[in-house]
Protein backbone atom coordinates (compact mmCIF):
# COMPACT_ATOMS: atom_id res chain seq x y z
CA UNK A 1 0.00 0.00 0.00
CA UNK A 2 1.44 3.79 -0.67
CA UNK A 3 1.96 5.86 1.84
CA UNK A 4 -0.55 8.44 0.01
CA UNK A 5 -3.30 5.52 -0.05
CA UNK A 6 -2.01 4.49 3.57
CA UNK A 7 -2.54 8.37 4.62
CA UNK A 8 -6.30 8.68 3.07
CA UNK A 9 -7.17 5.46 4.50
CA UNK A 10 -6.33 6.72 8.38
CA UNK A 11 -7.97 10.21 7.58
CA UNK A 12 -10.96 7.85 6.44
CA UNK A 13 -11.15 6.13 9.82
CA UNK A 14 -10.44 9.70 11.64
CA UNK A 15 -13.60 11.18 10.00
CA UNK A 16 -15.64 7.90 10.75
CA UNK A 17 -14.65 8.15 14.39
CA UNK A 18 -15.80 11.52 14.44
CA UNK A 19 -18.74 10.92 12.74
CA UNK A 20 -19.65 8.16 15.37
CA UNK A 21 -19.53 10.69 18.12
CA UNK A 22 -22.79 11.23 19.66
CA UNK A 23 -24.51 10.41 16.04
CA UNK A 24 -22.27 13.05 14.53
CA UNK A 25 -23.18 11.57 11.26
CA UNK A 26 -26.75 12.57 11.57
CA UNK A 27 -25.62 16.48 11.79
CA UNK A 28 -24.19 16.34 8.26
CA UNK A 29 -27.43 15.73 6.50
CA UNK A 30 -29.28 17.78 9.38
CA UNK A 31 -27.22 20.80 8.93
CA UNK A 32 -27.62 20.69 5.01
CA UNK A 33 -31.22 20.71 5.64
CA UNK A 34 -31.70 23.35 8.22
CA UNK A 35 -29.33 25.50 5.39
CA UNK A 36 -32.35 24.87 2.78
CA UNK A 37 -34.71 25.71 5.08
CA UNK A 38 -33.56 28.77 6.72
CA UNK A 39 -32.37 30.16 2.69
CA UNK A 40 -36.25 29.45 1.60
CA UNK A 41 -37.62 31.36 4.76
CA UNK A 42 -34.94 34.31 3.72
CA UNK A 43 -36.41 34.25 0.07
CA UNK A 44 -39.79 34.52 0.84
CA UNK A 45 -39.01 36.95 3.83
CA UNK A 46 -40.22 34.47 6.92
CA UNK A 47 -38.55 35.96 9.60
CA UNK A 48 -37.03 33.17 12.04
CA UNK A 49 -36.23 34.27 15.39
CA UNK A 50 -32.47 34.21 15.56
CA UNK A 51 -31.32 32.58 12.66
CA UNK A 52 -32.58 35.20 10.61
CA UNK A 53 -28.86 37.29 11.33
CA UNK A 54 -26.90 34.54 9.49
CA UNK A 55 -27.96 36.49 6.53
CA UNK A 56 -27.32 39.86 7.90
CA UNK A 57 -23.50 41.66 6.72
CA UNK A 58 -22.35 40.80 10.03
CA UNK A 59 -23.90 37.33 10.93
CA UNK A 60 -23.93 37.05 15.15
CA UNK A 61 -25.98 34.33 16.79
CA UNK A 62 -26.37 33.95 20.34
CA UNK A 63 -25.29 30.81 22.32
CA UNK A 64 -28.88 29.86 23.21
CA UNK A 65 -29.35 30.04 19.21
CA UNK A 66 -26.84 27.88 18.34
CA UNK A 67 -28.33 25.04 20.62
CA UNK A 68 -31.51 25.33 19.31
CA UNK A 69 -29.34 25.31 15.72
CA UNK A 70 -27.77 22.03 16.63
CA UNK A 71 -31.23 20.32 18.34
CA UNK A 72 -32.90 21.21 15.23
CA UNK A 73 -29.81 19.52 12.82
CA UNK A 74 -30.01 16.32 14.93
CA UNK A 75 -33.78 16.05 14.43
CA UNK A 76 -33.48 17.51 10.88
CA UNK A 77 -30.90 14.55 10.13
CA UNK A 78 -32.64 11.76 11.73
CA UNK A 79 -35.65 12.44 9.55
CA UNK A 80 -33.21 12.65 6.20
CA UNK A 81 -31.65 9.66 7.10
CA UNK A 82 -35.34 7.90 8.00
CA UNK A 83 -36.00 9.34 4.59
CA UNK A 84 -33.62 8.42 2.60
CA UNK A 85 -33.50 4.96 3.87
CA UNK A 86 -36.90 4.33 2.68
CA UNK A 87 -36.38 5.65 -1.12
CA UNK A 88 -32.90 5.18 -1.82
CA UNK A 89 -33.51 1.10 -1.55
CA UNK A 90 -36.93 1.83 -3.76
CA UNK A 91 -35.34 3.70 -6.54
CA UNK A 92 -32.39 1.10 -6.61
CA UNK A 93 -34.01 -2.25 -5.37
CA UNK A 94 -31.72 -2.86 -3.06
CA UNK A 95 -32.80 -4.03 0.57
CA UNK A 96 -30.72 -5.84 3.13
CA UNK A 97 -32.90 -8.53 2.23
CA UNK A 98 -31.44 -8.77 -1.45
CA UNK A 99 -28.20 -8.25 -0.52
CA UNK A 100 -28.39 -10.72 2.07
CA UNK A 101 -29.55 -13.24 -0.53
CA UNK A 102 -26.88 -12.47 -3.00
CA UNK A 103 -24.42 -12.68 -0.48
CA UNK A 104 -24.81 -16.19 0.91
CA UNK A 105 -24.96 -17.60 -2.70
CA UNK A 106 -21.46 -15.72 -2.41
CA UNK A 107 -20.17 -17.40 0.22
CA UNK A 108 -21.12 -21.05 1.83
CA UNK A 109 -22.99 -19.56 5.02
CA UNK A 110 -25.01 -22.60 5.26
CA UNK A 111 -22.19 -24.92 5.75
CA UNK A 112 -21.30 -22.74 8.61
CA UNK A 113 -24.66 -21.83 10.70
CA UNK A 114 -27.41 -23.68 11.59
CA UNK A 115 -30.07 -21.57 8.68
CA UNK A 116 -33.34 -23.80 9.20
CA UNK A 117 -36.12 -21.25 9.57
CA UNK A 118 -33.79 -18.40 7.95
CA UNK A 119 -33.61 -19.98 4.98
CA UNK A 120 -35.95 -22.03 2.76
CA UNK A 121 -36.90 -22.59 -0.63
CA UNK A 122 -35.22 -19.81 -3.26
CA UNK A 123 -32.52 -18.17 -0.81
CA UNK A 124 -35.41 -17.24 2.16
CA UNK A 125 -38.11 -15.29 1.99
CA UNK A 126 -37.50 -11.00 3.22
CA UNK A 127 -38.24 -11.33 6.24
CA UNK A 128 -36.15 -14.15 7.68
CA UNK A 129 -33.37 -12.80 5.21
CA UNK A 130 -33.60 -9.70 7.38
CA UNK A 131 -33.37 -11.70 10.56
CA UNK A 132 -30.32 -13.55 9.50
CA UNK A 133 -28.82 -10.23 8.82
CA UNK A 134 -29.49 -9.04 12.45
CA UNK A 135 -28.07 -12.42 13.84
CA UNK A 136 -25.28 -11.79 11.97
CA UNK A 137 -24.66 -8.29 13.49
CA UNK A 138 -25.07 -10.33 16.88
CA UNK A 139 -22.31 -12.71 16.00
CA UNK A 140 -19.62 -10.01 15.12
CA UNK A 141 -21.01 -8.12 18.21
CA UNK A 142 -20.39 -10.28 20.66
CA UNK A 143 -17.12 -12.13 19.74
CA UNK A 144 -14.10 -10.73 21.13
CA UNK A 145 -11.55 -12.25 17.81
CA UNK A 146 -13.94 -10.16 15.89
CA UNK A 147 -13.68 -6.79 16.93
CA UNK A 148 -11.86 -5.53 14.21
CA UNK A 149 -14.67 -6.81 11.92
CA UNK A 150 -17.64 -5.41 14.43
CA UNK A 151 -15.79 -2.02 14.14
CA UNK A 152 -15.54 -2.08 10.32
CA UNK A 153 -19.22 -2.96 9.49
CA UNK A 154 -20.10 -0.08 12.01
CA UNK A 155 -18.19 2.09 9.92
CA UNK A 156 -19.91 0.90 6.52
CA UNK A 157 -22.72 1.35 8.53
CA UNK A 158 -22.16 4.77 9.43
CA UNK A 159 -20.81 6.05 5.95
CA UNK A 160 -24.07 4.62 4.64
CA UNK A 161 -26.58 6.58 6.67
CA UNK A 162 -24.88 9.39 6.35
CA UNK A 163 -25.07 9.22 2.57
CA UNK A 164 -28.71 8.43 2.95
CA UNK A 165 -29.48 11.40 4.86
CA UNK A 166 -27.02 13.95 2.23
CA UNK A 167 -29.30 12.87 -0.17
CA UNK A 168 -32.51 14.07 1.10
CA UNK A 169 -30.92 16.92 2.02
CA UNK A 170 -29.36 18.09 -1.46
CA UNK A 171 -32.93 17.25 -2.70
CA UNK A 172 -34.61 19.95 -0.30
CA UNK A 173 -32.32 22.66 -1.56
CA UNK A 174 -34.00 22.64 -4.98
CA UNK A 175 -37.02 24.29 -3.11
CA UNK A 176 -35.22 27.53 -2.56
CA UNK A 177 -33.25 26.82 -6.00
CA UNK A 178 -35.97 26.01 -8.24
CA UNK A 179 -39.51 27.57 -6.50
CA UNK A 180 -38.27 31.26 -7.32
CA UNK A 181 -38.08 30.17 -11.11
CA UNK A 182 -42.16 30.01 -10.57
CA UNK A 183 -42.92 32.43 -7.80
CA UNK A 184 -41.58 36.12 -7.27
CA UNK A 185 -39.57 35.79 -4.18
CA UNK A 186 -38.12 39.46 -2.98
CA UNK A 187 -34.70 37.41 -2.13
CA UNK A 188 -34.43 35.67 -5.32
CA UNK A 189 -31.39 36.75 -7.15
CA UNK A 190 -30.84 33.42 -9.54
CA UNK A 191 -31.20 33.23 -13.22
CA UNK A 192 -33.48 30.51 -14.91
CA UNK A 193 -30.26 29.09 -16.29
CA UNK A 194 -27.84 29.07 -13.42
CA UNK A 195 -30.72 27.50 -11.38
CA UNK A 196 -31.60 24.76 -13.67
CA UNK A 197 -27.66 23.54 -13.84
CA UNK A 198 -27.82 24.37 -10.23
CA UNK A 199 -30.91 22.12 -9.58
CA UNK A 200 -29.29 19.35 -11.93
CA UNK A 201 -26.19 19.44 -10.22
CA UNK A 202 -28.02 18.76 -6.60
CA UNK A 203 -30.10 15.78 -8.21
CA UNK A 204 -26.84 14.51 -9.38
CA UNK A 205 -25.35 14.87 -6.11
CA UNK A 206 -27.98 13.24 -4.18
CA UNK A 207 -27.99 10.06 -6.56
CA UNK A 208 -24.09 10.44 -6.01
CA UNK A 209 -24.65 10.06 -2.36
CA UNK A 210 -27.44 7.24 -2.82
CA UNK A 211 -24.75 5.66 -4.80
CA UNK A 212 -22.32 5.44 -2.69
CA UNK A 213 -24.77 4.62 0.35
CA UNK A 214 -25.73 1.41 -1.52
CA UNK A 215 -21.94 0.47 -2.10
CA UNK A 216 -21.28 0.82 1.47
CA UNK A 217 -24.38 -1.10 2.30
CA UNK A 218 -22.94 -4.18 0.07
CA UNK A 219 -19.81 -3.70 1.53
CA UNK A 220 -21.38 -4.24 4.99
CA UNK A 221 -23.37 -6.94 4.49
CA UNK A 222 -20.68 -9.21 2.07
CA UNK A 223 -18.32 -8.38 5.38
CA UNK A 224 -20.76 -9.76 7.92
CA UNK A 225 -21.02 -13.08 5.62
CA UNK A 226 -17.52 -13.10 4.46
CA UNK A 227 -16.42 -13.08 8.03
CA UNK A 228 -18.86 -15.83 9.70
CA UNK A 229 -17.67 -18.52 6.74
CA UNK A 230 -13.53 -17.51 7.72
CA UNK A 231 -14.24 -17.59 11.09
CA UNK A 232 -15.80 -21.13 10.87
CA UNK A 233 -12.92 -22.06 8.87
CA UNK A 234 -10.48 -20.79 10.63
CA UNK A 235 -11.81 -22.57 13.71
CA UNK A 236 -11.88 -25.58 12.00
CA UNK A 237 -8.35 -25.07 11.19
CA UNK A 238 -7.73 -24.88 14.65
CA UNK A 239 -9.01 -28.05 15.80
CA UNK A 240 -7.61 -30.28 12.86
CA UNK A 241 -4.56 -32.46 14.84
CA UNK A 242 -1.07 -30.84 14.25
CA UNK A 243 0.81 -33.72 12.47
CA UNK A 244 4.49 -32.58 14.17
Amino acid sequence: MSTVAHATGKFADRIVELLDIFDLSFFVSGAAALGAILTTCELYGVNVPGFSRLFSASPELPVEILLVGIVASYALGLGCFALGRVVRPRLQGQSNAALMRLATEHHPLDEVLDLEGYLEGDRGNDARLQSLYNRLWVHVRTLPELASTFSLVKRYWILAATFDGMGIALLGWLVPVLVPLFIATPGASVGAFPALVLAVALVGSAYFCWRQSAEYRKYQVDELVATVVHWKALREAEALPNDD
